[in-house]
């Protein structure tokens, strides 16, 4: 079994996928833990030797928030870093 880290860049939370999650027999549900960071997009954190240089929160999602909704976070947030770690089977 490998552990594979996940990295997601999001630039909009807007999405159907609650909906399908679960229905495909080789699905990977991925609520749950998650780390984030905000930025400007050009972090380049895909890349293990940049992520280390971030300072990453903690998120559960569904339902977490990456910060509290105000005009001001609307306008000046660019980018949002996602990862999580899970493990696969050779399957």
């Amino acid at each position: 079994m490998k552990t594979l880290p996940l990295m997601l860049a999001i630039f909009a939370c807007a999405s159907s996928a609650l909906a399908q999650e679960g229905k495909h027999a080789n699905s990977l549900p991925l609520n749950g833990a998650w780390q984030f960071v905000l930025g400007d997009g050009d972090e380049e954190a895909q890349a293990p030797q940049n992520q280390s240089k971030l300072k990453w929160q903690a998120v559960t999602l569904p339902g977490g928030s990456f910060t509290s909704f105000s005009d001001d976070a609307a306008t000046k947030i660019k980018f949002v870093w996602a990862r999580r770690t899970f493990a696969v089977s050779a399957e």
